[in-house]
């Protein structure tokens, strides 16, 4: 894993800078290309062939092609095979030349014939472009801004606000993020002119005229799967996920997920390196100890574990948002955070996550209730009771809503929120999110590509790279992927528990109570208990103060009106929100 970064004009000194704001991301080395056209960085993370021949920036076919990469092509050695039998030449044993081969090859479509997580910049000197792509689901980051002629990527948005460039609040981002509730759903950031390349798009940049095109070269295919076939399937992908020149651990939440890739990651070995978050026994279920244990006594790992705290969260929360460019809508990636950097503590610096399960699985309460929305709107009332005892929830009942009640009326729920009469005055021209679900298909899609996966994949990259640590998601295997789509919708949500194929497949190798246990609620820290310590209460009077940055978006009268009205929840997104205003202020040219 790495950090890239470049532009369309020659400024060294400007590229070495952007590189060490990225250093996290890459400490075993670093590199620059610069001609009259381009500058190119890298910061590298050395994972496949440690030796000094995986230096980037690359160069292929005697500096026809230049490159700077960030990610890992699981097929690469089968991609590897092909081109030396069509008559390519390899120096390294990395992954990275077999692109700039495949790319010399095939072109543009090389990226189809790839499997695994990728952003990555080519520079052609020959046809004076740059070709730049970011994989099917959009696992690695890819930031930019084009202004005018002028064009620079990076891996992360602050060795962008580098260049010299207003740094203004996107109000538009900002209202999505207080109203909708979402973040990195769409091109735009939180900052006005600096976008991201949509997951399984290409970008072409013209060094001539300095235009940039942008193009979609992937959709998924329909078809039907086989539901015997899930077992062999998710242990194919974890295997390809496996494949490094350093060791590999996981994190272990003690869910389904997470303790499916450790028992198949683990298999045959003795010495696999498990890391999770733990709370005190008192936070009820937000504390996953006893469910980790038996996973422990279950299998031959290697267990460490960390105890995030209201207290460590007050005294890291800056530095973490910092690493995440962008706010957070809840605490629980600073559990992530923690136990990456547990991870890197101990040494192990790749790790499995469990990330994209839920999403194309269904685990989450929202897929019940709109699963049960959609059977009583198509009035299939028997197959409705049928699925009742399983899929019935306090938590999944207000996303029954969506496929039922007409769009109106979910908007006036919308106006309702204490947020959105503080901002109403200001944002008029923004709308409110209420997606269309006809179906569970676009249930997928929705949350594989607006409302969920898209945050926590930035969450995971961010928090992963702040500790120089990998992140692979097995689960997000693109044949996986395809594959779980394809499945009938009763296989997934079936009559005895959500991801029922799942929990089915991996009962052989999994303790019973970890396969059918329905208590579990996700990656979630006690934020709320966390909000009403001392420490806490003390950073969110930034909030409600009369310096507070937040009153550029907000009318500061209605914000000291809806004050006492405000969950936990609200207030942390609102303390997030005025941080980052801060940062952004005091980082803004003179």
């Amino acid at each position: 894993m790495c950090g890239i970064s470049g532009f369309n004009w020659t400024d060294e000194a400007l590229v070495r800078s952007m590189n060490d704001a990225q250093r996290h991301r890459g400490p075993d080395d670093d590199g620059v290309f610069t001609d009259v056209h381009v500058s190119l960085g890298h910061r590298r993370l050395s994972i496949l062939d440690l030796s000094s021949a995986g230096h980037q920036p690359m160069a292929y076919d005697n500096d026809t092609l230049w490159i700077v990469h960030n990610g890992e092509i699981y097929n690469f050695q089968e991609l590897r095979t092909e081109l030396d039998q069509l008559g390519h030449r390899f120096r390294s044993g990395t992954d990275t030349e077999v692109i700039l081969a495949a790319y010399h090859a095939w072109g543009a479509d090389c990226v189809r014939r790839f499997s695994g997580m990728w952003a990555f910049c080519i520079y052609d000197p020959a046809r004076r472009s740059l070709f730049c792509s970011r994989d099917r689901f959009g696992i690695k980051p890819f930031y930019y801004f084009h202004e005018g002629k002028r064009f620079a990527f990076a891996s992360e948005i602050k060795a962008l606000r580098l260049h010299d460039r207003p740094r203004v609040l996107n109000r538009h981002a900002a209202f999505d993020f207080l109203v909708n509730g979402m973040v990195d759903h769409g091109v735009e950031t939180f900052y006005e002119g600096i976008h991201q390349l949509r997951p399984a798009h290409n970008l072409h940049v013209d060094l001539d005229a300095g235009t940039m095109n942008l193009a979609c070269y992937y959709e998924p295919p329909s078809g039907r799967s086989d539901p015997a076939e899930l077992a062999d399937r998710l242990s194919a992908a974890v295997n390809s996920h496996m494949i490094s020149d350093v060791p590999v651990g996981s994190c272990l939440s003690g869910g389904l997920d997470s303790s499916a890739i450790v028992a198949l990651a683990s298999r045959g070995r003795d010495d696999f390196h498990t890391f999770s978050a733990e709370y005190g026994a008192d936070t009820g279920s937000h504390n996953e100890k006893k469910h980790i244990d038996r996973m422990a006594e279950h299998l031959p790992l290697h267990r460490h574990t960390i105890e995030p705290s209201a207290e460590s969260l007050a005294h890291d929360l800056e530095a973490v948002l910092e690493v995440q460019d962008e706010p957070m809508l809840s605490s629980s990636p600073y559990a992530q955070y923690k136990v990456f950097e547990l991870a890197r503590q101990h040494g192990i610096p790749v790790l499995l996550d469990g990330q994209g399960a839920d999403e194309t699985l269904w685990g989450y309460h929202s897929a019940q209730g709109i699963f049960l929305g959609l059977l009583l709107r198509a009035l299939h009332v028997r197959t409705f009771l049928r699925n009742v005892p399983a899929h019935w929830s306090r938590r999944a009942l207000p996303y029954l809503a969506f496929p039922m009640l007409p769009r109106g009326w979910i908007e006036r729920y919308y106006r309702r929120k204490p947020l959105y009469f503080a901002l109403r005055e200001r944002a008029r021209d923004y709308p409110l999110y209420v997606p269309r679900i006809e179906s569970m298909a676009d249930y997928t899609r929705l949350w594989m590509t607006e409302t969920n996966l898209p945050q926590l994949l930035r969450y995971e990259d961010r928090n992963s790279m702040a500790h120089s640590i990998e992140s692979r998601v097995p689960f997000l295997d693109h044949d996986f992927v395809e594959y779980v789509t394809q499945l009938p919708d009763h296989e997934k949500l079936g009559t005895k528990a959500t991801k029922q194929i799942m929990r089915t497949a991996m009962s052989p190798i999994l303790p019973e109570e970890i396969v059918w246990r329905r208590d579990k609620v996700g990656f979630e820290t006690p934020g709320a208990r966390w909000m009403k310590h001392p420490a806490m209460q003390a950073m969110c009077e930034k909030v409600f103060s009369k310096e507070a940055r937040l009153l550029a978006v907000l009318d500061p009268d209605r914000l000291q009106s809806i004050k006492s009205s405000l969950d936990a929840g609200s207030v942390f997104r609102l303390l997030c929100l005025e941080l980052a205003m801060r940062d952004m202020s005091a980082s803004s040219p003179s």
